[in-house]
C-alpha cells in the first residue's frame, strides 16, 4: 500500500510537469482587435485611424519570436514620413508607460512599403508562455478618408485595416480584418446676417455710391467703424470631434488613451535608438503641424473694396474657440496672432485680409474645443469702401477646413492635418451700381404735340455727396404712329451737375437720338444716384396748350439689380 502511494505521487508530478510543458509549448498566436473606431472627416487627407491591438498568447518565453508586422488599408496611408522610408506610425509591445518607452526595444517607428501599407520589420517579441498576454499595439496610422468619400446610404463608409504577421516562425492571427474608422462629412459652412440669423438677398446687396466704413477704406488702422459687420461666416461641426486642437499638453504617449487632437502618438521623453530614425525625430514624430484650421476664401471682390474679419469668434457653441492666423491662401504656414485688446469687451477686433486680384483668404485655428459637444464658430465680415469708388459685381465665399492640399499619400514635407476642398461658393456681397429709375408717365410727339425732357445729375451738391457720373438708358413703352415703340437707347455719360436735355422730335445732348411719332410712357434708368427729371408737353411752339410735370422716382430698379427698399428717393408724386 505504501509503495502504491509513492507511485501515485510520482505519477501526479509527471502529469503536472507534462501539462506545464504543453502549455509553454503552445503555439505563439495572436488575435487582432480595434479600439473604438473614430469618426473621420470626409474632407480629411490625413485622418487618424483607431489603434489596432494584437493580443498574443502561448509560445516559449525563452525563445523570442522575430516577425514582420504589416497593415494594409482600403485607402492610402498618409502618416507623415519622418526619415524616408520611415513614418510616424508606431508599434508598441507590452503597453509600456510613457516613462518606460524605449525606441528599438518596445517602441518602433513604421516603414512605408506602398501607398496603402505600413510595416514594422524584424520586430523581436517575447512570447508570454502559459501566463498572461503579450499586447502589441499599432498606432498613429493616418488614412486618406477623402479618397473613399461619404456613403450615399444609411451605412457609413468604413476604413478597413488588414493585418499580416510573417517571419521565420509561423504566427497564426485571428480576426486579421478590422474596422478602424467611419467616414462622415465634418463641416457645414453658411453665411449668416450680423446677428447670426438667416440672411436674404437684400442683406447681401449694397450700393456702391453709399460709402461703407470709408475711413477704414483709406486707413486700415482707423478705429472708426461706422456700419459694423455686414455678415457672419459660420463653421458648423458635423460631429463632436470634427474640430480638434493641435496636441494635448505633456505629450500623447499613454497607450490606449483617446486624446481627440490632430496629433497622434507623441513622446518627447522617448529614449533608445532605431536604425534609420534619429531619436529627436522620433520624439516629435506624431506631432500635428496645426490644430484644425478653418478657411474662408472670398472671390470676385469688386475693385476698391477692402475686407476685414474678426480676429476672434463673433459667437461660438460647443466649447469652441479659435483665433485668426497669418497663413498663405491654402492655410499653410503663418502663426496665431495676438490681436490688440478691444476698447470694450464687447467690441470685436478686426483684421484686414489683403485682396489680390479680387481674392482674399481668412484662416482661423481652433485653440479650444469640447469633444463631447457638437458646436460652431461664427466670425464677423466687415466691408469698407469710399462712396462711388469701387467697382460692381458679386463676391462669393467658400468655407473649408485648412490647409487645403491635393497630396493624398505619405510625404515628408506636407502639413498635418490637410484637407481636400469640397466646398461650394456662396454669394456674400452684391455691389450694384448707384442708379435712379425715373418714370415719365406720358410723353407724345403725335397730333401736333411734342415733349421735351430734362434729366439732372444732382449728385453734385453742397452736402458732401460723392459725385457720380453715369449713362441713362431710355426705355420706351407705347407706339410710333400706331406701330412699334422705338428700341431702348443708352446715352453718353452724364457728369455730376450736368443736365441731359432732349425732345422726342429732335433728340438732344449726350447722344440722345430723336424718336419722332412716339407716344406713351418712358422709364429712364440712370447709372448714378440722385437723378431728377422734368417733362414739358405742348403743341409745337406752345401756342395754345402746355403741361409740365416732375418725373416720378421709382423705388427700385431692374429685377436683378433692385435696390433695397428705401435705398432710393421716393418723391411721392
Amino acid at each position: 500500500m505504501v509503495d502504491f502511494r509513492k507511485w501515485f505521487l510520482v505519477l501526479a508530478l509527471v502529469m503536472i510537469t507534462a501539462a506545464t510543458a504543453s502549455a509553454q509549448n503552445a503555439a505563439f498566436a495572436c488575435t487582432a482587435s480595434a479600439g473604438v473606431p473614430p469618426l473621420l472627416r470626409s474632407e480629411g487627407l490625413t485622418e487618424l485611424t483607431g489603434d489596432i491591438v494584437l493580443n498574443c498568447t502561448g509560445g516559449d518565453p525563452a525563445v523570442p519570436v522575430v516577425a514582420n508586422f504589416q497593415v494594409f488599408l482600403n485607402t492610402n496611408v498618409t502618416s507623415r514620413l519622418i526619415a524616408d522610408p520611415y513614418n510616424e506610425a508606431v508599434l508598441m509591445i507590452g503597453e509600456p508607460a510613457p516613462s518606460a518607452q524605449v525606441l528599438g526595444s518596445n517602441v518602433w517607428m513604421g516603414r512605408k512599403v506602398g501607398d496603402n501599407a505600413v510595416a514594422w520589420l524584424g520586430i523581436p517579441v517575447t512570447p508570454p508562455g502559459s501566463v498572461g498576454t503579450r499586447v502589441i499595439r499599432m498606432s498613429g496610422i493616418r488614412a486618406n478618408a477623402n479618397q473613399l468619400g461619404v456613403s450615399s446610404g444609411l451605412i457609413p463608409t468604413q476604413v478597413f485595416a488588414f493585418v499580416s504577421i510573417s517571419g521565420t516562425t509561423s504566427v497564426p492571427l485571428n480576426n486579421p480584418q478590422q474596422t478602424v474608422g467611419f467616414i462622415q462629412s465634418g463641416l457645414e459652412f453658411l453665411v449668416r446676417d450680423t446677428g447670426g440669423g438667416s440672411i436674404d438677398q437684400s442683406e447681401r446687396t449694397l450700393l456702391q455710391c453709399n460709402d461703407q466704413n470709408d475711413d477704414l477704406s483709406i486707413d486700415p488702422t482707423d478705429p472708426d467703424i461706422e456700419q459694423g459687420p455686414a455678415q457672419r461666416v459660420r463653421f458648423n461641426e458635423r460631429f463632436a470631434t470634427s474640430f480638434k486642437t493641435q496636441v494635448a499638453s505633456g505629450g500623447q504617449a499613454a497607450p490606449g488613451v483617446i486624446y481627440n487632437t490632430e496629433s497622434g502618438f507623441v513622446n518627447p521623453s522617448l529614449t533608445g535608438s532605431q536604425t534609420g530614425v534619429a531619436l529627436a525625430t522620433a520624439q516629435t514624430a506624431g506631432l500635428a503641424t496645426y490644430g484644425t484650421r478653418l478657411r474662408a476664401q472670398f472671390n470676385n471682390i469688386p475693385t476698391g473694396v477692402r475686407l476685414y474679419v474678426s480676429a476672434k469668434p463673433a459667437a461660438s457653441t460647443g466649447g469652441n474657440d479659435a483665433v485668426f492666423v497669418t497663413s498663405d491662401a491654402t492655410g499653410v504656414g503663418g502663426s496665431i496672432i495676438a490681436p490688440p485688446q478691444p476698447t470694450t469687451p464687447a467690441t470685436p477686433v478686426y483684421i484686414e485680409v489683403p485682396v489680390f486680384n479680387g481674392t482674399a483668404t481668412a484662416v482661423w485655428e481652433v485653440i479650444t474645443t469640447d469633444p463631447l459637444q457638437i458646436g460652431r464658430l461664427d466670425f464677423y465680415v466687415l466691408w469698407a469702401w469710399d462712396a462711388g469708388q469701387p467697382g460692381v459685381g458679386t463676391a462669393t465665399v467658400n468655407g473649408t477646413f485648412a490647409p487645403i492640399s491635393s497630396i493624398g499619400t505619405s510625404v515628408l514635407a506636407a502639413p498635418i492635418p490637410r484637407f481636400a476642398d469640397t466646398s461650394s461658393a456662396i454669394n456674400i456681397l452684391e455691389l450694384i451700381n448707384c442708379r435712379t429709375s425715373l418714370l415719365f408717365p406720358f410723353v407724345s410727339n403725335q397730333a401736333g404735340f411734342d415733349t421735351g425732357m430734362v434729366i439732372a445729375n444732382t449728385s453734385k451738391d453742397p452736402f458732401g455727396t460723392s459725385t457720380q457720373t453715369g449713362t441713362c438708358t431710355l426705355n420706351y413703352y407705347g407706339n410710333t404712329n400706331g406701330g412699334a415703340a422705338p428700341p431702348a437707347q443708352t446715352t453718353n455719360a452724364v457728369p455730376a451737375g450736368e443736365h441731359l436735355a432732349a425732345t422726342l422730335s429732335g433728340g438732344g445732348n449726350f447722344g440722345v437720338t430723336a424718336t419722332p411719332g412716339f407716344q406713351g410712357y418712358m422709364i429712364a434708368v440712370c447709372q448714378f444716384h440722385y437723378a431728377h427729371g422734368f417733362a414739358f408737353i405742348s403743341d409745337v411752339g406752345a401756342q395754345r396748350l402746355a403741361q409740365g410735370y416732375v418725373a416720378l422716382v421709382i423705388n427700385g430698379g431692374t429685377t436683378r439689380n433692385a435696390t433695397r427698399a428705401g435705398s432710393s428717393e421716393a418723391l411721392g408724386q
